[in-house]
């Protein structure tokens, strides 16, 4: 009974969760927590969103693997520029799994033999594992809150001084 109702609603279920998890982060987390929920949810939740939306479902991807192979990349990007400078370790493993990701995206461009399901295995499954990270993370900065005070957002040195000033803004 309640598994025909999640196995009926895993992507509704999946997307709650993601963006409860990325408000949750803009409240209670720091500058990297910000962050890294901008380039997660700019690139990742919201396109699977419209995805979701315009789309008959995942059998679809293969007229917008182009476009998804291209949000990965930017949210590498961004996922890179907050792992460089923060003042985290797990940014960096977050940036890493959306290496593999990319990575999905061209081996499917450039070789002619690779399964769909690999295909949609390598650049979806590192988004689980990216989530649960991102939960830990803003776990274990509320945990450092609680037990060691206020403490660095970001590492000494970065060159994005403005927009590290704006993510780590409280409210």
């Amino acid at each position: 009974m309640i598994s025909d109702f999640i196995s009926a609603h895993l992507a509704d279920i999946q997307n709650i969760i993601f963006v409860s998890l990325l408000f949750a982060m803009w409240r209670w987390g720091g500058g990297p927590e910000r962050g890294l929920a901008i380039a997660f949810g700019s690139t990742i939740v919201a396109p699977s969103l419209v995805f979701q939306t315009l789309s008959d479902g995942i059998d679809d991807l293969g007229a917008f693997s182009l476009f998804f192979g291209l949000t990965d990349t930017a949210a590498l990007i961004g996922l890179i520029l907050v792992a460089l400078n923060a003042n985290r370790t797990y940014p960096m493993l977050i940036a890493a799994l959306q290496v593999v990701a990319v990575s999905a995206h061209l081996v499917k461009g450039t070789v002619d033999e690779v399964s769909t399901e690999a295909h949609l295995v390598l650049a979806a499954a590192p988004g689980f594992c990216q989530v649960a990270l991102l939960c830990a993370g803003l776990v274990q900065h509320r945990i450092r809150l609680s037990r060691f005070g206020s403490y660095r957002d970001w590492r000494f040195g970065h060159d994005l001084h403005r927009l590290a000033a704006m993510l780590s803004a409280r409210a």
